[in-house]
């Protein structure tokens, strides 16, 4: 038997009353932080939870919030991830988590042009999953990119990012001495709309 809970909803700015406590007036303005205007944020939280039972049973959970802001010439994007596994010995009864990862990263973009394609990025990062023998790994890294517009589905585009840069990273696994290294990094993403309601990342 098998078991999916899905829920995703996008988070959404909203505009804030410019008025007294009291009074609400009909015309409202926008909540402006100096130049990260809030007009500009987005974001997306996904919770998946999925129970799988017969010969062997687990119980997969995970989480996930992004934030993002883009302006002119700047883009900025949050995250906070996790993910568990727990198995369960179905002779024994006994439950054990094989997995318990959670990261958070951060990353910041500027853009050399307006048509924002080729850009200097700038990040950092973490990760934890003691469960398989990770305590802490931790990077920043710096490096160039550049932002693919592929196509255009209505009002969603198809982009592509190329990375390429050097990173630190310092990490510390349990029962070994910690570990730092400089390390160049390579990466992509792609996200675009593949039907009118269905995407692909």
């Amino acid at each position: 038997m098998l078991s999916i809970l899905l829920l995703q909803s996008t988070l959404l700015t909203n505009p804030v009353a410019d008025g007294s406590l009291n009074t609400i007036p009909e015309e409202t303005q926008p909540l402006t932080m100096g130049i990260l205007d809030t007009e500009e944020w987005s974001g997306r939280a996904t919770v998946a939870l999925t129970d799988v039972s017969g010969n062997s049973s687990s119980s997969n959970s995970a989480v996930n919030i992004d934030l993002a802001w883009e302006g002119d010439l700047d883009k900025i994007g949050l995250g906070a991830h996790y993910a568990g596994v727990r198995t369960t010995d179905k002779a024994t009864g006994d439950a054990t988590t094989t997995s318990r990862l959670y990261q958070y990263d951060a990353n910041y973009n500027r853009f050399f042009s307006e048509e924002k394609n080729m850009y200097g990025y700038a990040n950092a990062g973490t990760r934890q999953d003691e469960p398989n023998g990770l305590q802490m790994r931790a990077s920043t890294g710096i490096g160039v990119g550049n932002r693919f517009h592929l196509y255009e589905m209505g009002e969603a585009k198809g982009e592509l990012n190329v990375e390429a840069g050097v990173s630190f990273v310092a990490e510390n696994k349990i029962g070994t001495i910690n570990e730092t290294s400089g390390v160049g990094r390579a990466a992509f993403d792609f996200s675009g709309p593949i039907m009118e309601d269905v995407s692909f990342t």
